[in-house]
């Protein structure tokens, strides 16, 4: 799905919860009635979507257009804490598995069930007749969901190594949203001498970068890269009790110089 370009109507249930709210609209965005809202890393609120950083806020009650507007000067009138229909995107679709659980902002008129980017929009209710999905949002229901960060340096290594980073805790599953690796001195790629970095849940890949001639490549110094999430949806979800460990493998001769792994993800209920 993407992201609206018209107003669209709320179709929600009822819920003696629901509360309106007015806050405070981002500079040069164009709001669309129903859009989904987040507050932006400046505080101010705009149109939802799968962006670092971003809280879920409501749906906006009316359309705002703040092109060529500073940060702050319009206001926007939303509706929170209530049960409202999100399109379902068409990859990272919400299942019925997901029901009774969080569900994820893609754009604003989309949810996903998977992460992307950790912006959460509510428990899924329902999915309707139409493949829509029926969500409870409201900013509480981020609490639920615990954003974890794993940091680890390694040293030098000239052998294969295994470190174990982190358990996940009885009664949560981990699921991964991503990994990024640095090394200060680069590591470029070759066909003999070659090292792929892991992250491992017990033995099973979630995530990785090898610099193996054809695969991911050179690591440029200094520099972050993403290491690609595995394709199975099921490698990313880590069971209670289940160990996050860093697998530096390392073929043929050659040192693997000192560098950082950053793991982050999401704690969910189990």
């Amino acid at each position: 799905m993407t992201a609206l370009a018209a107003d669209r109507r709320l179709t929600n249930s009822a819920n003696t919860t629901e509360r309106g709210r007015v806050g405070k609209a981002g500079g040069s965005v164009v709001i669309y009635k129903g859009a989904a809202l987040c507050w932006n890393t400046s505080g101010y609120l705009v149109p939802a979507a799968n962006t670092a950083g971003y809280k879920f806020a409501g749906w906006a009650e009316k359309a705002v257009d703040t092109t060529g507007i500073a940060d702050g000067v319009s206001d926007v009138p939303f509706r929170t804490s209530c049960s409202i229909k999100m399109k379902n995107d068409g990859t990272n679709a919400v299942a019925q598995a997901n029901l009774g659980g969080p569900v994820w902002i893609q754009d604003d008129q989309t949810v996903r069930g998977t992460p992307g980017s950790g912006v959460v929009c509510g428990i899924a209710e329902q999915i309707e007749s139409d493949g829509e999905v029926l969500v409870f949002g409201a900013p509480e229901v981020d609490d639920l969901v615990e954003l974890i960060t794993i940091a680890y340096d390694h040293v030098a290594v000239t052998a294969d190594t295994t470190v174990k980073l982190y358990k996940v805790p009885a009664g949560k599953k981990l699921r991964l949203i991503g990994a990024d690796y640095i090394n200060p001195t680069g590591l470029a790629q070759d066909g003999t001498n070659y090292f792929t970095v892991k992250v491992l849940k017990d033995a099973t890949v979630m995530a990785s970068w090898s610099t193996l001639t054809g695969a991911e490549g050179t690591i440029a110094a200094d520099t972050f890269v993403a290491l690609t999430n595995s394709a199975t949806d099921a490698d990313l979800v880590a069971a209670a009790a289940a160990i996050i460990a860093l697998f530096l493998d390392e073929t043929a001769t050659a040192s693997l110089p000192a560098g950082r792994i950053v793991i982050r993800g999401v704690l969910l209920p189990a």
